[in-house]
């Protein structure tokens, strides 16, 4: 029962942070943070590289990341002003987190065969590894999706990689039977 309500309180604090980040407007005279938006190819043990948009503050610091694994478009090596998560990265980053988008494998950017659901799992856990050595990175992880991208995050979770601390997912099923 612990564990239960050590789950939901990460929940709700992650879904506190997410909603804040969206709501938040900022106004003149805070101070504008610089963002750096990069992307890069992450490489799977299995060679296949896809394709991730980073969202970041533009210091040395160390920071929590928020991590969503895209079925739709990061929007990677396209224009950094496109992007179905541009708008959500940005304000994360300007909150002092990390935001990453990432093209499943085999859509858009990314390497490899698209097979539904297939490789969710695995990519995801080795993403969440990958995330944990970066520079930027705190070594703790969220994450976060809706629909298609909630359903990756659910797979994800299920191979509970050292480091992921929660994952808010909105309409998406836990089973697929």
């Amino acid at each position: 029962m612990i564990v239960n309500k050590k789950i939901y309180l990460a929940l709700i604090i992650l879904l506190t942070v997410i909603l804040s980040a969206c709501s938040v407007e900022k106004g003149e005279g805070q101070g504008a943070i610089d963002v750096v938006i990069e992307d890069v190819f992450i490489e799977m043990n299995d060679g296949i590289k896809l394709a991730s948009r980073i969202y970041r503050p533009n210091d040395v610091n160390r920071y929590p990341v928020l991590l969503a694994r895209t079925t739709y478009s990061s929007g990677a090596f396209g224009s950094k002003e496109y992007g179905d998560y541009r708008e959500l990265g940005l304000r994360m980053a300007e909150k002092g987190y990390v935001a990453v988008i990432q093209d499943v494998r085999g859509l858009y950017g990314s390497e490899g065969e698209w097979r539904l659901f297939k490789d969710d799992a695995s990519d995801g856990y080795q993403t969440v590894m990958w995330l944990n050595e970066q520079p930027w990175s705190n070594g703790t992880v969220g994450v976060f999706g809706k629909s298609a991208p909630g359903m990756t995050a659910n797979l994800l979770a299920t191979k509970n990689p050292p480091g992921l601390k929660a994952a808010f997912i909105q309409m998406a099923p836990s089973e697929f039977y």
